[in-house]
């Protein structure tokens, strides 16, 4: 069994740290901690146009239709930057979601970038039990309910929010509905959440008899646990980047900084 990468990841790595070393250093990504979201601007038109934003999606949707093993290796290299912007939530989340249901009308400008999307799943006071989201929807497709820490929703175009089914009782969960729901949508009132890492923009989304579509047939509870499973996956692997690139930084100082005449590396057993 081979755990190597290949030499079109090892590529796509370079490509990629090489970019956003250059569009998205340190000083930018400071630039937009105070903002709500970051802006659809040079550097996420540029991973866009490396392909980054469309790996997942088929290739007949406009993308690449390659592996979460190759989105791993872009994700790595966003995490050892601190890239700031919607890569986990619009390229691996919105995508992810769609495929698993079969819908496919939002997938070409989620592959060019133009389309920014995101997942709303969580809920206050229900914790990790997403199966079972108190958020209600009618057989119109209104929604009603509130959503928290919902990733890039203040950047998001489209809202793929997770809710009991027509007819179920709020958090009875067994039958799980999606629904796309426009940012200007009648009703939907999102308020960016100040977080510890301002690189992780979140939101919390209020929905008031909001207008949505319905995606898929059926329950789309494993749709979105394997959504889950892969902005899970996606997240560890961003901090990989982030822990291999402190390291570094870490090594790199401990041999040019100096104590009692010599450099402080020299101390380590």
């Amino acid at each position: 069994m081979d755990f190597e990468f290949s030499a079109f990841q090892e590529e796509m790595r370079d490509t990629v740290r090489r970019y956003l070393s250059e569009q998205a250093p340190l000083a930018y990504v400071r630039s937009v901690l105070p903002l709500p979201s970051t802006p659809k601007d040079t550097a996420w038109k540029g991973l866009s146009s490396l392909g980054a934003t469309g790996l997942l999606v088929p290739e007949g949707q406009g993308g690449s239709g390659l592996t979460m093993v190759d989105m791993g290796v872009v994700l790595e290299e966003a995490g050892r930057a601190l890239y700031p912007g919607p890569l986990l939530s619009s390229a691996v989340g919105t995508v992810t979601l769609l495929a698993e249901l079969g819908a496919t009308d939002l997938m070409d400008g989620l592959a060019s970038g133009d389309v920014v999307g995101t997942v709303a799943l969580l809920e206050p006071g229900n914790r990790y039990r997403w199966h079972q989201p108190t958020t209600v929807a009618t057989s119109a497709g209104v929604l009603t309910g509130q959503k928290v820490a919902v990733a890039d929703a203040a950047a998001a175009d489209v809202l793929l929010v997770v809710a009991s089914a027509p007819g179920r009782p709020p958090g009875a969960g067994g039958d799980v509905a999606v629904y796309a729901v426009d940012r200007d949508a009648r009703g939907l009132d999102v308020v960016p959440t100040p977080t510890v890492d301002g690189t992780r923009k979140t939101a919390t989304v209020t929905l008031s008899e909001t207008p949505g579509r319905r995606l898929g047939a059926g329950d789309a509870t494993p749709a979105v646990a394997a959504t889950v499973d892969r902005l899970i996956i996606g997240a560890v692997v961003d901090g990989v980047g982030a822990a291999g690139r402190a390291l570094e930084m870490a090594v790199e100082y401990a041999k040019v900084r100096e104590q009692f005449g010599r450099p402080i590396g020299s101390f380590q057993a």
